[in-house]
């Protein structure tokens, strides 16, 4: 029997550390079961706030004697920061050869761990602000490379939209400017006389195209809809052909005028044309199925809803060519036109640099948005879609103005056609360079991830680094030491006696790759990468392929070969992937600001983040193209050619605009959008509960601002439609809590004192909670109807052995009695333990209180365990 969220790490659990042999040969005991004393640990995303904490409870685990007994670590966001901090520190002990003896690594790391001024504890407290570790100077690093990417990112994007704007102005200035002289100026007029009213000059391209549009699709589809019988397929209702075939050939004979009879045959056409699509699809069958009528209605409604929003793009674009036009016509009409146009496009470049902090702080704004805070300014810009409406004046009608300005200056509206080709010409070429796909690591090098990555290796990573306590320059965070990070493919802290770790990402999906239609709700699936391969959404898991003993980058996937599958191509066994370092992993993990966050994506969000480069997301490489995907639905068609045409040629720019739009197809292209774990679920616990851990504890540090156990929620929320796992809460009987806890789980009585319910986790207006942590039970669905009649089956599924696991809930709370320092910290900062994520520069007290809440809890929770628990 098999299931399609059975993890593919399962059989690597079997070969831990400190897992003996069963020698049972039963269901149970499969490859693809867990121990039942498999206890697992996840870290929630949170920034540098939640990897503190949860660095203090890591500390007192290891000092407890629970760290070596943990299987599975799952970290989100910033848990990932002291989850990799400590995959790492085991990872680094496989190295050398005294840490091969059986426990040796464990102790190693626990010893580092316990002491609060070992070597890479005191090398996290001196750089906890990662971002500005030596202050100013790294400051002014940060804010160099900022206009640097800036600055190169609209570079690429402008020569793109001058392109653009280049070839429609030089066929304007050229066919439609020349009409007059070889005889096409009353057909022009003819096919558009809106345009040829009310236009007053007649040699924007934009708005012949906008009225074409109208006559040629809007309008048509708006009739076919019409026209289309209701209750028989492929015929026309009679009155209304004819009533518009007698309106279009009136017009031509009593008018002169043919539009009317061309929107009629258009009509037509676009009627003829969905018959025959649905034909093709659907095959001949019935011509009288009431399911073939709705499927005509239903496609000739969204080809007109496409061509409405097509019609108002052009429009729109129409509107801001003519702003450049004017512009452009003004400033070369005055008596020193090119010391005018010196003085504007100074003028523009300094106001853009001046807007760009702007921009930013409205980005800030957007994603940090907190509605309890007050202020004029934030109750001004929270009025419904003014947020939106600025971002698109701003992000959108300033910027292509000027770039519309610049094209027509090259023309000089029309006076200079071969200088204006020529420029337009030369920004074509140069897109083209700047598109291919050689071209394509622009992408991700021009967003601040890179500088966030490489910050949080020598910050995390570099603490456990032994080469810098051997180079000279080791002592500097800001010099890059090798063995600050390493290739994931390496990746191995389990093989030391650590855990095994799972890194865990959004993969961004906002357009349904079928229907190309926007999605809603989620808009991402949870991607999480370990040493076997990835598990991605529900349903599709991978395996790292070997090379002589070692793993490599490429993914073979598992499972049915007749079922869909986003890594399963056509043409070879296994994907080769993009390979990436440990340090890409667990920054990408923690890309908390992109312009794709899951369910918060929304258009002008992304268009926004887009233009301040807070692109912290990733593009990656899957190996696969879209068309080479077995079983994908994938639309064809003319425009489906164009647009897989235009990624391949104008990649670099195919994927920004996709950031600027806000539109990521998910795991259905050959590049997946990856950003934080926490866009998905921000706990952690979503794969340990797709591997019924037997035992899960689980750190929940989000910020948490209102009290209500939001993480906890979305938890059970995904966890019931997913795994149809209900997470519950169990009595708060003291006697009953120690019952279960020493007789099923085998943990300390100490242990059941410190529990409360969900009620006392959460304090109410500012006050103490009475309770750090809960004791949850996690109930998985019953067994599939095929297993039922096996006895062993009766209270479990056969895959992994149980129909329930434990869940030791714990969240980031204070109750009154913590340490002294950490009480005067949260008595001066009354939201902690729960400020702002967008918080990333922490000082040294603002560390420490995080990282003494995290032991201090842990301390209350984990009492000594000796080798037999």
């Amino acid at each position: 029997m098999t299931h399609d969220h059975v993890p593919n790490d399962l059989p690597w659990l079997k070969q831990l550390p400190g897992v003996e042999p069963t020698g049972d040969t039963s269901d149970s005991a499969a490859p693809s079961s867990l121990p039942s004393d498999t206890l697992g640990v996840a870290l929630s995303g949170g920034g540098i706030r939640s990897a503190s904490l949860c660095l203090g409870l890591v500390q007192s685990m290891a000092r407890c004697g629970w760290l070596r007994h943990v299987d599975i670590l799952s970290t989100v966001s910033g848990g990932g920061y002291a989850g990799t901090f400590l995959g790492r520190y085991f990872d680094q002990c496989r190295r050398f050869a005294d840490h091969q003896v059986p426990g040796a690594a464990q102790r190693r790391v626990a010893a580092g761990l316990s002491n609060c001024q070992s070597p890479p504890i005191s090398w996290l407290r001196r750089y906890a602000n990662y971002l500005a570790p030596t202050g100013f100077g790294e400051a002014m690093f940060n804010f160099a490379a900022f206009w640097r990417n800036f600055l190169s990112l609209h570079v690429v994007l402008g020569l793109f939209l001058l392109a653009l704007f280049g070839i429609f102005n030089a066929i304007g200035y050229w066919f439609l400017g020349t009409a007059h002289d070889i005889g096409l100026q009353h057909f022009t007029a003819l096919a558009t006389p809106i345009t040829d009213v009310i236009l007053p000059w007649k040699t924007s391209l934009w708005w012949v195209s906008a009225e074409l549009t109208f006559w040629l699709a809007t309008l048509p589809l708006a009739l076919a809809y019409w026209l289309v019988s209701q209750d028989h397929h492929e015929r026309f209702v009679g009155t209304v052909f004819v009533a518009s075939i007698l309106v279009g050939v009136s017009a031509l004979v009593g008018m002169s005028q043919p539009l009317p009879l061309i929107v009629v045959i258009a009509a037509i056409a676009w009627s003829v044309f969905t018959w025959f699509d649905i034909r093709r699809k659907e095959g001949h069958g019935d011509p009288n199925s009431r399911f073939r009528l709705a499927i005509a209605r239903n496609r000739l409604t969204y080809r007109l809803a496409f061509w409405t929003t097509t019609l108002v793009v052009i429009l729109v674009l129409a509107l801001i060519d003519s702003l450049g036009f004017w512009l452009a016509h003004t400033t070369l009409q005055s008596e020193q036109p090119w010391g005018v146009i010196q003085l504007q496009l100074s003028s523009v470049t300094v106001a853009l640099l001046a807007l760009a902090p702007i921009l930013r702080w409205l980005a800030s704004f957007v994603v940090t948005n907190n509605p309890d805070s007050g202020g004029l300014l934030r109750s001004f810009l929270q009025i419904p879609y003014l947020s939106s409406v600025l971002m698109i004046l701003v992000g959108v009608v300033i910027p292509l103005s000027i770039i519309s300005l610049i094209s027509h200056i090259s023309f000089e509206v029309g006076y200079s056609l071969w200088q204006g080709i020529a420029v337009a010409a030369g920004a074509v070429f140069l897109s083209w360079l700047l598109g291919r796909q050689t071209s394509l690591p622009f992408v991700n090098r021009s967003g601040p991830l890179t500088i966030y990555a490489a910050r949080l290796a020598r910050v995390f990573l570099g603490a456990v680094n032994p080469e810098r306590h051997r180079h000279s320059a080791g002592g500097s965070v800001t010099d890059v030491i090798s063995g600050d990070d390493g290739p994931f493919i390496e990746y191995a802290p389990h093989e030391a006696g650590g855990p095994l770790h799972l890194i865990n990402v959004s993969v961004n999906e906002t357009v349904d790759i079928a229907s190309q239609r926007g999605m809603r709700d989620r808009q991402a699936e949870n991607m999480a990468v370990g040493p076997a391969g990835t598990n991605l959404s529900r349903h599709w898991h991978s395996l790292w392929t070997t090379e002589n003993g070692c793993r490599t980058s490429e993914l073979r996937p598992i499972g049915n070969a007749n079922e869909i599958h986003p890594m399963r191509s056509k043409v070879t066994e296994a994907a080769k992937t993009e390979s990436l370092n440990v340090r890409q992993w667990m920054a990408i993990s923690g890309a908390a600001v992109s312009p794709g966050m899951g369910r918060l994506t929304s258009p002008a969000q992304s268009l926004l983040l887009t233009l301040t480069n807070l692109r912290l997301g990733y593009w990656w490489d899957s190996g696969i193209w879209s068309g080479h995907r077995v079983l994908v639905p994938f639309p064809a068609g003319i425009f489906a050619w164009i647009k897989n045409l235009f990624l391949r040629i104008f990649a670099t720019q195919a994927l920004l605009l996709g950031e600027l739009r806000g539109r990521f197809a998910g795991p259905w292209r050959r590049h997946f959008y990856l950003s934080d774990g926490g866009h998905f679920e921000n706990t952690g616990a979503y794969e340990l509960i797709r591997r019924r851990v037997p035992l899960m504890i689980v750190c929940d540090a989000g910020r948490d601002h209102r009290q209500n156990a939001s993480g906890l929620a979305e938890l059970t929320r995904i966890a019931r439609i997913d795994f149809a796992a209900e997470i519950e809460e169990i009595s708060s009987d003291p006697a009953q809590l120690q019952s279960e806890l020493t007789q099923a789980l085998g943990l300390p009585m100490e242990t059941a004192s410190m529990l409360g319910t969900l009620d006392e986790l959460l304090s109410v207006d500012g006050n103490p909670s009475g309770k750090h942590a809960a004791l949850l039970k996690v109930r998985y669905g019953s067994p599939s109807i095929d297993q039922r009649s096996s006895k062993q089956a009766t209270d479990r599924e056969a895959w992994n052995g149980r129909n329930c696991s434990w869940m030791l809930y714990i969240k980031s709370t204070v109750t009154g009695d913590e340490p002294t320092d950490v009480r005067n910290y949260r008595g001066q900062h009354p939201d902690f333990p729960n400020e702002s994520t967008a918080d990333q520069f922490f000082d040294e007290p603002q560390w420490e209180s995080y990282r003494k809440l995290g032991e201090h809890i842990g301390d209350k929770l984990f009492h000594s365990m000796d080798d037999r628990s």
